[in-house]
């Protein structure tokens, strides 16, 4: 009952049918993890933590439960707990390129840059056709001015997502610095389909 009210986007009533199941089966270890879930989507961080953690005690191997326990501590701006929590999912599970994509933001965050790199590359092998890493990347690589690199990273990106403005300028960006004004200049025109870009 509470997945389908969550589905229907009636959350408060979701977190009330997910606390009626707990108090009738208080290990219910899905119960837990669905409450955090409508709890998380409702911004109540400290109760959606509290019930994705209560999950992982009753599973550790639980790893959509430790993913969803990181986003919560990022979101409360707990960077190192989150990053805590996406290390236990690749201990479940290690081959899941999504733990590895959120790791390398947190780490890019905290001025980690090889250790972003390294978690997107990790992300990447696992999933070489996920657009927003190889952009990432390219957004990693040009903070370190290696800009070859850079550009190799967000050409695979508009290859893979050839309608996204925002790869096209980014690399765009990085053409330009490498001194390739033809094609940069081309590139740059995607400007103008990049939402909020300023002084269009």
């Amino acid at each position: 009952l509470g997945l389908v009210l969550k589905e229907k986007g009636r959350i408060g009533e979701s977190i009330a049918a997910f606390q009626s199941a707990l108090a009738i089966a208080p290990d219910y270890i899905h119960a837990h993890y669905n409450l955090g879930n409508s709890l998380l989507e409702s911004k109540r961080y400290d109760e959606a933590i509290s019930h994705y953690r209560r999950a992982v005690q009753l599973n550790a191997d639980f790893a959509d439960a430790w993913m969803n326990l990181g986003n919560a501590l990022r979101d409360k701006g707990m960077l190192a707990d989150a990053l805590a929590a996406y290390r236990k999912i690749l201990q479940a599970d290690p081959d899941r390129p999504d733990a590895y994509y959120n790791m390398a933001i947190l780490m890019k965050e905290d001025g980690r840059l090889d250790e972003a790199i390294s978690c997107y590359q990790n992300a990447i092998s696992l999933a070489p056709e996920h657009a927003d890493s190889h952009n990432n990347l390219g957004l990693v690589f040009r903070e370190k001015m290696q800009i070859e690199q850079a550009i190799e990273s967000f050409r695979r990106a508009v290859r893979i997502g050839p309608d996204n403005p925002v790869y096209h300028w980014n690399l765009s960006n990085v053409l330009l610095l490498s001194g390739n004004f033809e094609e940069g200049w081309m590139e740059y025109e995607w400007r103008m389909r990049v939402k909020e870009f300023p002084n269009r």
